[in-house]
């Protein structure tokens, strides 16, 4: 082989390397980016549906709302409030918002359950829906006999 004939194959070779490397580097950030955008990431997760229990006491004009909602990872809380709509009838939403306690720690990403209880004054036809993370979802309420004690009721439901 002539000296030019080395130089070529030296050229290609070096230019399949370096086209190589290229592609493979181009495939680990686009598998990246699809691990980030997971439904298991905690900014996305929102779960299909939360079961609670629910209590009307008449006398008191008050509506007790206590049940789980499932939480991205364990070290995540939740935190409640109610909105009160003033409408025939009232239109109540409940609010599941949920944060890292503590940022700076490393967590796995474990789907983990909470209780949360609210209680709120509106009418017995109120009409009772929740948003977690501020998205719609689901709320299965079941109703609680007026002798049971909410703070023991099993949330959870067969079926």
């Amino acid at each position: 082989m002539s000296k030019q004939s080395f130089i070529i194959v030296g050229i290609i070779v070096f230019i399949v390397a370096v086209g190589g490397i290229m592609l493979s580097t181009g495939d680990r950030n686009s598998n990246q980016s699809d691990v980030s955008g997971s439904a298991t990431s905690s900014e996305s997760f929102v779960p299909q549906l939360i079961n609670a229990a629910h209590q009307y006491d008449a006398s008191e004009g008050l509506h007790i709302v206590a049940g789980e909602v499932e939480l991205p990872t364990p070290c995540h809380q939740v935190n409640t409030d109610v909105t009160v709509a003033e409408s025939a009838p009232e239109q109540v939403i409940i609010y599941l918002n949920t944060r890292v306690k503590d940022p700076s720690k490393m967590c796995a990403q474990v789907i983990t359950s909470r209780r949360f209880k609210v209680t709120f004054n509106a009418s017995e036809s109120a009409s009772i829906s929740a948003r977690y993370n501020n998205q719609p979802v689901e709320l299965n309420l079941r109703e609680v006999e007026s002798g049971e004690n909410l703070e023991e009721f099993e949330v959870y439901t067969k079926g």
